[in-house]
């Protein structure tokens, strides 16, 4: 409406009809501006004119309550190019919106000859909308004249209340543009308005079009359907042509937000002005084929136009040979126009979306005995006779002209309309006056009899249209819900050439209810050539093992090999696998990694094994020799009871290979160094306690002072030595314990290890045992030319470098090897180590207790010790300490050879000296 400094007309009414309600004048005093009322009072005084007259093309029939209809029965051909406001003039006869104005008529008929509304006949008035906007207004206006007035004019108030025009209630429009425009008018009076086709979803809006009903859903509910549809098929990359009209550009917009749900992808959009008069119109339409032609993998187009429109892109697309997989709203999935056009199966697929329909009973028989009624009047009937007369059955729809003089009526009442019925709009219109006569019924009759007052205004009508419940012949019920809108689905059809002739078949429904899809895709037959689905994507499908790099959106991507450690999921992208989980380069899944770790049937950790246990039998073996044999000059020489000792720390560390292999575990970790690290620093201190003495016994030359006092207590050098690994290794497992890990970076294991958390602490625990063996090493190197039964300084020298050079070398190793035989590294170690032993002071003193029998006896040993000392000692080079009976020294048998010689050297100096 226009506006006038700030008001709309709209709201000039509004004023003025509360100022109308409180005084039958307009009153300054009742909050009414001043300007506004001078309007009013001009509003109220007004009369507008309408256009009509004989000529116009119209249907009537007189009646009790008059029911408007507007209906496309032709096309406007000159809105575009008018200098002045002369009438409209329209063309081309289009057969649906005949069909469907037939439908009204016949079924007003049909509720005249029963006794639905006893004592009431319904009239209707039909005008043409020529499928235009301005000229549906024209017929709008005749609508709202006065009632019962001689002249066909409008009265402009500013309170409708009780007025009372012509008609009551209004079936149409078709098209939404049209739709959309009465609705305005009708709305200021609150008239009905029930469109049987108009599916824009603006209408649904109740503050814009308050008295606007239909018995179709909105289009939100269509292209709901749509989309599904689409979806079901898989296809995500579709193109959208659109009249530039109301009606073509929100179902637009409604598609780009829908499909992005569905991650449906818009390849083009166009527009095509709705005016087939426009100027620049074929540039438009080349304009939207060369849009198809640069996206050639959009295989699927949603066409939302009228279907006047829509008979230009295809008879330009079918010049150029360029067919796709149409997808058709429910304004022209059912044209017979569009179906008709010659060679229109070679454009393609056509899948379409219809209003749910039924047959009318009795309406075939009807179409094919057309008449007006003897007190009605039908221009439309006449014209359509004429065309029909001349004009085959493929250019019924063009601008033929009748052969003066006469009317051929057999011709004309053939089955061409019965063929040609579209039933989605023509069950509409049906539903339409049915609802209008249910809402009278209610409105105006009680009891069985209607004789109320008919002069009602069309307000009150409008209430009970929400209000009525229409059993369907499907036994469905039919109403409309709180937006006005029908609550009926649609049906899925396809285009099918049958004998020459576009056949519609319909292959599947949709319920509003639940939003419900169903369909039988196996009845789509896929034009021209096609026997398969056709598909309209982007790009192509991934391979297996590839996953999707999006490029400009959702749709569009490249396919990249997906890496390893990951794979392709549900939704086509790559997802890293779970920690203990790998995966090769385009793996469709993660597999689990094996959980690896020197396991008791591995070659080498048997192999290590059989050495542990060989040593452990030997050293039990000597073990058991030397307590046998313990009093014997080879074992004393050896250490006597420590040498014992020896075995036993031996034994344990032989056993500390045990917890290196297997499955690591918290406890097992804890406790394999400490293990190994307490027995070898015990068989380490009695080596050391071996060196001192044999130092203390035979390294006496004149230099030699007396040992110190702790040599005098060799069990308490080997506790105070242990002692302190006993401190390492405590602090250790208190302060930073081992711990079992598992290191997951490998591509198909998981490492099971033991970590030892402090790699100081493992350093001193390994760093105190190498500095007793240097010890040793230093104490026996001093050693290593004594007489060779008691000669084990070299011995313990080489034993001591086999310990040191095997640990430097163990570094290095132990910090490179990172697999399940990282623990096996420290394990040859340890074996290295305790053969090293085994080799260097067991098994001599076992070769000479078993096979060297009579060596291993006092005299021999005394022999060699004589010869070693004869001339080497003198008697005041030998400390009387080391002679006293007490002696730390005592038991080795050297001792006695040695203080015996000191005694005899001591007796001959006394004799010198007396003489």
């Amino acid at each position: 409406m226009p506006r006038l400094s700030g008001y709309s007309v709209g709201s000039v009414y509004a004023v003025c009809s509360r100022t109308q309600r409180s005084t039958s004048k307009c009153d300054p005093r009742n909050m009414c501006p001043v300007w506004m009322c001078v309007l009013c009072f001009s509003l109220h005084a007004s009369r507008v004119a309408s256009c009509s007259g004989p000529e116009d093309s119209v249907a009537r029939l007189p009646g009790d309550i008059i029911i408007g209809g507007l209906f496309p029965i032709h096309q406007v051909s000159n809105v575009g190019g008018r200098q002045q406001p002369d009438d409209i003039t329209c063309s081309k006869f289009f057969t649906r919106g005949f069909i469907r104005s037939l439908a009204m008529i016949y079924t007003i008929e049909s509720i005249n000859n029963s006794s639905f509304l006893p004592g009431i006949k319904l009239g209707y008035e039909i005008f043409d909308t020529c499928s235009d906007s301005i000229k549906g207004l024209q017929g709008t206006m005749r609508f709202v004249a006065a009632y019962n007035t001689s002249e066909s004019t409008v009265e402009v108030k500013c309170n409708y209340t009780d007025y009372v025009p012509n008609v009551k209630a209004v079936v149409g429009a078709g098209y939404s543009e049209v739709s959309m425009t009465v609705a305005r008018v009708l709305g200021l009076y609150l008239m009905p308005q029930i469109s049987y086709a108009s599916t824009a979803e603006v209408l649904s809006e109740k503050q814009r079009y308050p008295s606007f009903l239909r018995t179709v859903p909105s289009d939100v509910h269509q292209i709901q359907c749509i989309s599904q549809l689409i979806a079901h098929f898989q296809w995500n990359w579709v193109g959208i042509i659109s009249s530039d009209d109301d009606y073509g550009r929100s179902a637009a917009e409604s598609f780009q937000s829908t499909f992005e749900q569905l991650s449906i992808c818009i390849a083009f959009r166009k527009v095509l002005p709705s005016d087939l008069n426009y100027a620049n119109m074929t540039t438009r339409i080349e304009e939207t084929i060369q849009a198809l032609k640069d996206k050639p993998f959009a295989n699927v187009v949603v066409l939302y136009a009228k279907g006047s429109l829509l008979k230009l892109i295809f008879s330009e697309l079918m010049k150029q040979n360029i067919s796709r997989t149409w997808i058709a709203s429910g304004v022209w999935s059912t044209d017979r126009d569009v179906a008709a056009l010659p060679n229109i199966e070679t454009l393609g697929t056509i899948i379409g979306v219809a209003y749910k329909n039924a047959e009318i009973d009795g309406f075939n028989d009807y179409l094919q005995n057309l008449h007006p009624g003897s007190a009605g009047v039908n221009t439309f009937i006449e014209e359509y006779k004429r065309v029909r007369l001349n004009c085959t059955d493929e250019n019924i729809s063009s601008n033929c002209s009748g052969t003066p003089g006469g009317v051929n009526t057999s011709l004309a009442n053939d089955e061409y309309l019965v063929k040609n019925i579209e039933l989605g709009g023509t069950y509409g219109a049906y539903l339409a006056v049915k609802a209008v006569a249910e809402a009278l019924k209610n409105l105006l009759c009680s009891n069985g009899s209607c004789d109320r007052n008919l002069n009602f205004p069309p307000w009150q009508l409008l209430g009970e249209l929400y209000k009525i419940n229409i059993t369907q012949k499907n036994n469905k019920p039919f109403y409309f819900n709180p937006v006005g809108d029908g609550i009926n689905g649609y049906d899925i059809l396809t285009w099918n050439m049958v004998n020459g002739s576009m056949q519609f078949t319909i292959v599947g429904t949709y319920e509003l209810e639940g939003s419900k899809l169903d369909f039988n895709r196996s009845m789509i037959s896929w034009y021209p050539v096609a026997k398969q689905i056709p598909i309209s994507k982007c790009s192509a499908l991934c391979s297996p093992g590839f996953y999707k790099k999006n490029l400009n959106n959702s749709c569009c991507f490249d396919c990249l090999l997906c890496p390893e450690n990951s794979y392709i999921n549900a939704t086509g992208y790559c997802t890293s696998c779970q920690e203990d989980e790998w995966s090769n380069n385009g793996s469709l899944k993660c597999e689990k990694k094996l959980v690896d770790f020197l396991r008791w049937n591995d070659a080498f950790a048997i192999v290590l094994l059989s050495f542990a246990a060989l040593g452990f039998l030997t050293v039990f073996t000597i073990g058991v020799i030397f307590v046998k044999h313990i009093n014997t000059p080879a074992v004393k020489a050896a250490g006597g009871v420590y040498s014992c000792i020896m075995n036993i720390s031996l034994l344990i560390s032989l056993t500390s290979p045990l917890v290196f292999i297997g499955e690591p575990t918290d406890v097992t970790c804890q406790v394999r160094q400490p293990l190994y690290g307490l027995s070898f620093t015990l068989c380490v201190s009695c080596v050391l306690i071996k060196s001192l003495r044999i130092l203390l016994a035979f390294e006496l030359g004149k230099k030699v002072k007396p040992p110190p006092k702790m040599t005098y207590q060799p069990a308490m050098v080997m506790i105070i030595v242990t002692c302190i690994q006993v401190l390492i290794c405590t602090l250790w497992l208190t302060l930073k314990p081992p711990r079992m890990r598992k290191e997951s970076n490998m591509q198909k294991r998981i490492l099971q290890e033991c970590s030892e958390s402090s790699d100081v602490a493992f350093g001193f625990m390994l760093g105190y045992i190498g500095f007793l063996a240097f010890v040793c090493f230093a104490i026996a190197f001093r050693g290593r030319h004594l007489p060779g039964k008691y000669n084990e300084a070299r011995l313990i020298t080489f034993s001591m470098l086999i310990y040191l050079f095997v640990w430097i070398v163990f570094i290095p190793v132990h910090i490179s090897v990172q697999d399940i035989y990282h623990p096996a590294v420290q394990v040859v170690a340890m074996l290295a180590s305790c053969y090293g032993i085994i080799s260097c002071h067991l098994l001599p003193t076992v070769y000479v207790i078993l096979f060297k029998k009579n060596s291993n006896n006092q005299t021999k040993y005394f022999e060699s010790v004589r010869r070693f000392y004869k001339g080497k000692i003198t008697v005041s080079s030998v400390p009387e300490k080391l002679c006293d009976q007490n002696s730390p020294i005592s038991n080795y048998p050297g001792w006695k050879i040695m203080c015996t010689h000191h005694s005899e050297a001591c007796s001959l100096r006394k004799r010198r000296k007396s003489f």
